[in-house]
């Protein structure tokens, strides 16, 4: 009988329901019991076979069945799923007492390095870094310098203005003016960072680049001071291996002022006589006198030898 039927199929399922470990064949139960071609679809199509005065509590039995059947994949379901996930955290788990990974911050850049060096150096010579905005108004990064209103330096092809009287600084003698104007002499003061001009960019140069400007206020100091004190950060730095050449230059809007010019030299052999000199001028002289010119001597600190010129890392760069 249909009556019988029913509560077999409901036997069945429960069975089944036992055998089942894992959330993901829940549904599969489901769809092979409730399903369009499962065997409780198939009651539905048998009720039309069954007396007229049974079919409506057939019919009664049946949809509970259905409402039972469903009702217990839903509570498997979320008694296994709720199982795995408290497996899954065991096995998962984050130990938070191990240690953590340590993040690879990269290098510094040539340049940052190169600043950095050079602010230690002169640093140690007594001298206090101080730094200033890259976009400054035309009184300090001009008029306050005593840049007069004609002069080419002003022009739009030689410095980027964003308003008439705002700028990118062309130098980093915009902070030397703002220290001046706190603080009382004696002033030791270098001022690192990058500065823009209006050029044409090419492999040598840019829009923009760094500069280390310095500034030394103080009774009985003169230009030998400055020379001194560069010298010395050479012979402080990377190249300290190399003898140096220097030479005094001025620039015509600036009075008084003048900037060194430093040349490494090499030492030439020719015809059993050795000279130093910078390198473009032993260059030169191998132009006049050929192979009888042999720049060998070149002491390399980092090899603890010497080098000829072309092998030495210094000139590789040049």
């Amino acid at each position: 009988m249909l009556i019988d039927q029913i509560q077999e199929l409901r036997i069945q399922f429960q069975e089944e329901l036992k055998r089942v470990k894992v959330s993901k064949d829940i549904e599969e139960l489901k769809v092979k019991f409730l399903g369009r071609k499962g065997p409780v679809q198939e009651l539905v199509r048998l009720l039309g076979t069954a007396p007229e005065q049974e079919r409506k509590e057939l019919g009664k039995n049946i949809n509970l069945l259905k409402e039972e059947l469903s009702n217990l994949c839903e509570e498997a379901f979320h008694v296994l799923s709720a199982a795995e996930s408290l497996q899954q955290l065991r096995e998962e788990k984050i130990d938070i007492t191990l240690p953590g990974r340590r993040r690879s911050i990269g290098g510094l850049h040539p340049i940052t390095q190169m600043m950095q060096e050079v602010a230690e150096i002169l640093v140690g010579m007594g001298f206090s870094i101080q730094t200033g905005p890259d976009i400054d108004n035309d009184y300090y990064n001009y008029e306050g310098l005593n840049f007069p209103p004609d002069h080419p330096a002003r022009e739009m092809q030689d410095t980027f203005y964003v308003t008439p009287h705002w700028l990118l600084r062309s130098h980093t003698s915009n902070v030397q003016l703002r220290v001046m104007e706190k603080r009382i002499p004696p002033i030791r003061m270098i001022a690192p960072g990058t500065v823009y001009r209006n050029e044409t960019i090419s492999s040598r140069s840019h829009v923009y680049f760094h500069q280390v400007e310095g500034m030394y206020i103080d009774q009985g100091v003169s230009f030998a001071d400055p020379s001194t004190r560069t010298i010395s950060y050479y012979y402080t730095g990377k190249e300290s291996s190399l003898p140096l050449s220097w030479q005094k230059r001025e620039l015509a809007a600036c009075h008084p002022f003048s900037y060194d010019d430093i040349f490494p030299l090499v030492r030439a052999e020719f015809d059993g006589l050795s000279l130093w000199a910078p390198h473009k001028i032993v260059n030169y002289l191998q132009g006049l006198y050929g192979e009888n010119l042999d720049p060998v001597m070149v002491w390399n600190e980092e090899r603890q030898q010497y080098l000829k010129v072309e092998e030495h890392p210094y000139w590789l760069t040049q």
